[in-house]
């Protein structure tokens, strides 16, 4: 059994002096006019035109539920896209669970029942057992401290669903979705390794738009209004990061505009110190942005001698090289001038 408490006592920031005024209300926050139709022409577009295999398309959608917003959302866009009976929800338990993630396999259950989506519940014990039978393997159990064991065991738990999901769409025929948001990827709220799906519809999405995304698409007020948690942690947003979406998205969007700490520090005026643990996360995880991409490559070093050779990957250039170019990305950003403080 994981001691999630060891890692929740160093994971966790306590700020002294968090700036209300620096904040977003999630009632403000505004998303382009035809958000919502163009993220269920995706859906309905990508079930019914992309290719599977040799000879065939996908027959449902599928979404891995984590009880959470994000999973909660993406699997109401897409049952209000192509149907309820045209999607599965599936929830990979294991006999080792925190309190946090039963909590979230029971609201999991709820939102099945709710939308009329089938679903199903994948025992993954072997696999999480397998993983950390590996890790004790590979580590003799010799870790720096109980912080990184118990770290290092909670990883396994993402990489032992994705290995399930993996096995699951090619037996289910089904088209997965990818739930990640900028805000996770810019502050390192993932593990490498975890499940990433086929289709983003939540593509440069803050986590304060996914909010207003679930909102507009009618995802019930208990999956809304409940804390963002980190189920293997039994942590939330306000531990970890010691705040939530609406102080943490104004300092994300700055960060991709190319602001540095500096100028985020006086123009946002929180406590320093909280801001540059916030910074220092940031900048540990950068690389980590796909996790199947790389941080350097030959092109960048073969041309050093007509530019400096840059790091590939991270968010320091997120905005200049996808978003930015997007007539998508430019919409997204002129909604946000509008309300961020």
């Amino acid at each position: 059994m994981i001691n999630t408490n060891a890692i929740n006592d160093v994971i966790k920031m306590e700020p002294s002096n968090l700036n209300v005024s620096s904040k977003i209300s999630l009632d403000d926050v505004i998303l382009p006019d035809e958000y919502v139709e163009t993220a269920y022409k995706l859906l309905r577009r990508s079930l019914a035109e992309c290719p599977r295999g040799y000879d065939g398309h996908y027959e449902k959608i599928i979404v891995p539920l984590s009880g959470g917003l994000d999973s909660s959302t993406a699997l109401v866009a897409a049952a209000n896209a192509v149907g309820p009976e045209n999607t599965l929800g599936v929830f990979l338990y294991h006999n080792n669970m925190t309190d946090g993630e039963k909590e979230d396999e029971a609201v999991a259950n709820r939102l099945l029942s709710d939308i009329g989506s089938p679903g199903k519940h994948i025992d993954i014990t072997k696999l999480v057992n397998a993983q950390w039978e590996f890790l004790e393997n590979i580590t003799n159990g010799i870790f720096p401290d109980d912080f990184e064991k118990e770290l290092r065991y909670a990883e396994c738990l993402p990489r032992a669903r994705a290995q399930a999901m993996r096995q699951l769409i090619d037996i289910e025929n089904g088209l997965p979705l990818d739930t990640t948001h900028v805000t996770e990827l810019t502050l390192g709220n993932f593990t490498n390794g975890d499940f990433s799906g086929a289709v983003e519809v939540f593509e440069f999405l803050l986590k304060s738009e996914v909010y207003k995304f679930a909102e507009l698409i009618g995802v019930p007020d208990y999956i809304r209004t409940q804390p963002k948690r980190i189920s293997e942690f039994s942590s939330t947003h306000d531990k970890m990061f010691g705040a939530d979406c609406t102080y943490l998205d104004p300092i994300v969007f700055r960060y991709l505009k190319g602001q540095d700490q500096e100028q985020i520090t006086k123009e946002l005026d929180h406590d320093p110190e909280w801001m540059s643990a916030i910074f220092k996360r940031i900048d540990q995880t950068k690389f980590r942005f796909y996790d199947a991409d790389p941080i350097s490559s030959m092109t960048e070093f073969w041309d050093e001698k007509v530019a400096p050779a840059k790091w590939v990957g991270g968010m320091d250039d997120f905005w200049s090289t996808y978003i930015g170019k997007t007539t998508f990305g430019r919409e997204l950003q002129k909604c946000r001038e509008q309300y961020m403080p």
